[in-house]
């Protein structure tokens, strides 16, 4: 009896640091890719990246098991192309179609509510917007009184080298709102636009700095 008792104590005692190992090896993989939540990583890019990071040695196989599980509980997407399969954190909203086809829609922190609670996703809206004439770049914002104001930074040089004045370009900025406006949904409508005539301030990774803009509402 007392070897059975001893050798149920050493199993739970196995099974206590399987789960701490589990847990970890989580942990150290969801804070690598936290870290760099615009990055696309294959299980072998993530392996050596977080290798060279940490100093440890990762498994292939541990590191794709944790993946498997992350991405079933939405944690972590997976995209597929014809050659690999490519991991990245799940920090932006998107659907999935019948083939399994994400469409991504935005990200989480970046979320609007509409004025009946709907979600408004800004990078949505700035997609449709920087396709339109003369527009560079563009941030989606919502004002204090609730409705959407897009702060644009016009390609003044194209627009200059095609014999524009600046009032023209605002006039241009003015109508490509309004084509805007019946693209989108009535609670997506942007109620007025801003003019910024230097590039928006970005991050090392050129994504867009949105916290020094929200002072424009």
């Amino acid at each position: 009896m007392l070897y059975l008792y001893t050798e149920r104590i050493c199993a739970e005692r196995r099974d206590t640091v399987a789960r701490m190992y589990k847990t970890a090896g989580r942990q150290r993989l969801l804070e690598f890719l936290e870290s760099r939540p615009d990055c696309q990583f294959t299980v072998e890019e993530l392996c050596h990246e977080m290798d060279r990071q940490d100093g440890e040695t990762s498994r292939k196989s541990t590191v794709y098991r944790h993946l498997s599980e992350l991405c079933a509980e939405g944690t972590v997407r997976k995209y597929r192309s014809d050659t690999q399969s490519a991991y990245v954190i799940a920090y932006r909203f998107g659907v999935i179609d019948e083939e399994g086809n994400v469409t991504i829609k935005g990200r989480s922190k970046n979320m609007l509510l509409g004025p009946s609670g709907q979600n408004i996703y800004p990078e949505e809206i700035e997609d449709k917007l920087n396709n339109m004439l003369y527009v560079n770049e563009s941030i989606v914002i919502q004002a204090v009184d609730g409705k959407l104001v897009a702060l644009i930074y016009p390609d003044f040089d194209l627009a200059f080298a095609n014999g524009l004045t600046e009032e023209q370009v605002e006039k241009q900025m003015e109508a490509n709102r309004v084509a805007l406006n019946q693209e989108v949904a009535a609670y997506e409508q942007i109620a007025r636009v801003k003019i910024y005539h230097e590039e928006f301030e970005k991050t090392p990774k050129k994504s867009i700095k949105r916290f020094l803009y929200q002072e424009a509402r």
